[in-house]
């Protein structure tokens, strides 16, 4: 707080007409709105939560303080995966996005800054091969039944 009471020293005319509370009030006003803004962007990142099983993606995403929004993603429906690492930052510490390209009606998933997303795009496409491997298996034996019948 010790810092704003710095800006009438540096822009006296700005306060030359306004008294001390009214200057004091709007500079807690204006502390407390960059701490709720700083808060909810760290509720939206921080809340977003991504599941991975072996069947499909559920991706539960946090808007705002009383808003979320459950999204669930088959890998029968994933097209593409691209992990994209963008800066000189993010590469040296390692963290990116994972979009997730899909034939729904949703055609985008997307993990923002998560750790590691080179892994987890290969975990994805793994999972995804598994299921391919799996259903087809299935096929196969609903298939043999049949002309065993």
């Amino acid at each position: 707080m010790g810092g704003l009471n710095l800006i009438p020293l540096f822009f006296p005319e700005l306060f030359a007409d306004i008294n001390q509370e009214v200057s004091l009030f709007v500079q807690n006003f204006f502390m407390l709105a960059v701490w709720m803004y700083s808060f909810m962007i760290w509720i939206d990142y921080y809340f977003d939560i991504w599941i991975i099983t072996s069947e499909r993606i559920i991706n539960i995403e946090q808007r705002g303080m009383f808003t979320r929004k459950i999204s669930e993603l088959r890998f029968k429906k994933i097209q593409d995966v691209t992990a994209e690492v963008i800066g000189f930052l993010p590469s040296v510490l390692n963290y990116g996005d994972v979009r997730i390209q899909t034939a729904g009606e949703k055609e985008e998933f997307i993990f923002r800054t998560v750790s590691d997303p080179y892994n987890i795009k290969n975990i994805i496409m793994n999972l995804q091969r598994k299921n391919e491997k799996n259903s087809m298996h299935e096929m196969g034996e609903m298939i043999m039944e049949k002309i065993e019948e």
